[in-house]
């Protein structure tokens, strides 16, 4: 039995493989996820060597008023491996307005997204006080984020990508629209997917 809290953590995993029924959905780990009791991380493994001591990690922020705070104790889990830290911020366009938007409003866009990083930014470099740890920003605007995150995993050669789960990305009985399970299934790389109490 594990504690309710803050301090209480439990790792687990998603399917080996999803057999008609999705990597995440309908799992235990999707139900430990919603439960929102203790910190939660489950992760869908693809290269068993790396023992969740991922060395290159692509971290998507999805621009929550809070910042980093809700992803740093699961950084700081992953810190003493991590060699490279790669903040992605996608900004995501209405797929029907994405070919008309005008040179401002994405130049816009994306200042939103480079300053967001920079805070969060701000905050690892204080929190985790890794002077030695390379630390790149990306930005990008997308209608569609899950395929920029996959983009950009195999683009930086990620050993592992880290996902915060909200209840509207988590996956129910209908996963084949889900973007976390397209990106479970697609995946280059470990992926993580974690959940603050």
């Amino acid at each position: 039995l594990i504690p309710p809290g803050e301090n209480s953590y439990c790792l687990c995993g998603a399917r080996i493989a999803p057999r008609g029924r999705g990597f995440l959905a309908g799992t235990v780990s999707e139900r430990l996820l919603r439960s929102r009791k203790f910190n939660v991380m489950a992760i869908r493994v693809v290269n068993p060597g790396l023992l969740g001591r991922p060395t290159n990690l692509l971290f998507p922020l999805a621009g929550h008023p809070r910042g980093f705070a809700a992803a740093m104790p699961f950084l700081r889990m992953l810190a003493p491996s991590l060699a490279g830290l790669h903040l992605l911020r996608v900004m995501e366009v209405n797929p029907f307005f994405f070919r008309y938007i005008s040179t401002g409003a994405v130049r816009q866009r994306l200042t939103e997204g480079r300053e967001y990083l920079n805070r969060a930014s701000a905050e690892i470099r204080s929190e985790t006080g890794a002077a030695n740890l390379h630390l790149d920003r990306h930005v990008v605007l997308s209608d569609d984020w899950a395929k920029e995150i996959l983009i950009q995993a195999g683009r930086i050669h990620a050993s592992m990508i880290m996902l915060g789960a909200t209840e509207r990305n988590l996956p129910s009985r209908f996963f084949y629209g889900n973007k976390l399970e397209r990106i479970l299934r697609h995946t280059p790389c470990d992926v993580g997917i974690y959940r603050r109490p």
